[in-house]
């Protein structure tokens, strides 16, 4: 798909077709969360990191969606990604040394639109795209390299390379290892000897020969053949264990 390029009315009509289909799905998540109290897994998992002092997590996802904000919410724990304001809200390139969640949202947000001038906003939660505006979500195709070289994703490229450089440790959840421009960096640090752990349902067999390869301090857990079942890999070492510890929820079963 990379190989194709399409003009920017196409474009802009598959970001748009992008957002209504996940924007739907993430509001009634949002209304479920808020009004039916339920759980979110990845909550605990955050609250978790964020115990440690300075109190401060950095995160970098590709998604589009708002679970990891809502997580934090749940547990009451400060969002910062990047954008200042209340309800249009602009961005700020500021981010947090302690007492904050650090988002970057490198492939844009359900959040972000960007007017007929190029302006980008943050205008959060809405319930349909507004007039005279196009979602600011970076989808897949050749167009994914072109749109990050705009000012604002080139400000968080550059954000998302610090955290990286300056993290001890990597905790990559469903990442199927498949941005170059995200794991460049990280590929050059694992190979350093910094520690990393890969949680996910499945690992591809270019994944494990990418981590094999690079990294010497790394560890991927993901669903086993049999039901019921989760398989380890510790630094090349394979093992199977009885019960399901490859979802966030299951994780934390081992570390908390």
């Amino acid at each position: 798909m990379t190989s194709i390029v399409f003009n920017d009315d196409i474009i802009n009509n598959i970001r748009k077709q992008t957002w209504e289909l996940i924007s739907k799905y993430d509001l009634e998540l949002f209304h479920t969360v808020l009004f039916a109290n339920k759980d979110l897994p990845l909550s605990r998992l955050i609250k978790k990191y964020f115990q440690a002092h300075p109190s401060k997590v950095d995160i970098i996802t590709t998604n589009y969606d708002r679970v990891i904000e809502y997580a934090c919410d749940k547990v009451r724990i400060p969002v910062n990604t990047g954008f200042l304001g209340c309800y249009s809200k602009y961005y700020s390139d500021k981010f947090s040394n302690k007492n904050a969640v650090n988002l970057v949202k490198v492939h844009g947000s359900l959040d972000l639109f960007k007017d007929s001038k190029g302006v980008t906003i943050s205008l959060p939660l809405q319930q349909h795209i507004p007039d005279g505006l196009t979602p600011e979500i970076v989808t897949s195709g050749i167009s994914k390299y072109e749109a990050v070289l705009t000012e604002i994703e080139h400000s968080l490229l550059n954000q998302c390379d610090s955290m990286i450089k300056n993290a001890s440790s990597y905790l990559c959840i469903g990442y199927g290892f498949n941005d170059a421009q995200i794991q460049a960096l990280m590929i050059n640090e694992i190979q350093s000897g910094k520690p990393l752990v890969l949680l996910t349902k499945d690992v591809s067999e270019e994944t494990a020969h990418l981590l094999a390869n690079n990294a010497t301090n790394y560890a991927y857990i993901c669903n086993g053949a049999k039901e019921g079942t989760t398989d380890i890999c510790i630094n090349k070492k394979t093992c199977t264990i009885n019960g399901t510890y490859w979802t966030v929820e299951g994780f934390m079963d081992i570390i908390d």
